[in-house]
């Protein structure tokens, strides 16, 4: 994730993705001491009793049922991949019309984009109206 995230906002988008920057310890702003720590934890625990039960419970299904499930997820990652470059690329458009500072000017644009075109979006309005995240989101 960390090299399509610098591939899209640093060279796609012309935006500098250093969020721990401002951080002791980091390193070009990609990563710092604080959230290294936590992260190699974590992935330990993955590595060493997560991952096994998963194996466990992989094995317990036919090659051909893993391949049908490995193509069905192959398909939705394609997919998932070309609606996230269609928004990124609406986004691009939306930043290079308006010139200086108009986060909130684009935040609301893109906001009312979702609303117009996510369904998942409209779902997660429909489903959850009293949401906060989605007040939040009317709001920008």
């Amino acid at each position: 994730m960390n090299i399509s995230h610098h591939i899209l906002w640093k060279n796609y988008l012309k935006l500098d993705g250093g969020i721990y920057s401002k951080r002791k310890f980091n390193i070009n702003g990609r990563i710092c001491l604080e959230t290294m720590i936590p992260f190699g934890l974590l992935g330990t625990i993955v590595v060493y009793f997560i991952h096994p039960l998963i194996i466990k419970f992989v094995n317990l299904f036919s090659s051909n049922a893993i391949i049908v499930l490995a193509i069905i997820l192959f398909v939705i990652y394609i997919v998932d991949n070309v609606l996230s470059f269609n928004v990124m690329n609406k986004i691009k458009k939306e930043i290079k019309r308006h010139s200086g500072d108009s986060t909130e000017i684009i935040k609301k644009q893109i906001t009312e984009w979702l609303e117009a075109n996510s369904i998942l979006y409209r779902h997660l309005k429909k489903a959850y109206p009293k949401f906060r995240i989605i007040e939040r989101l009317k709001k920008l």
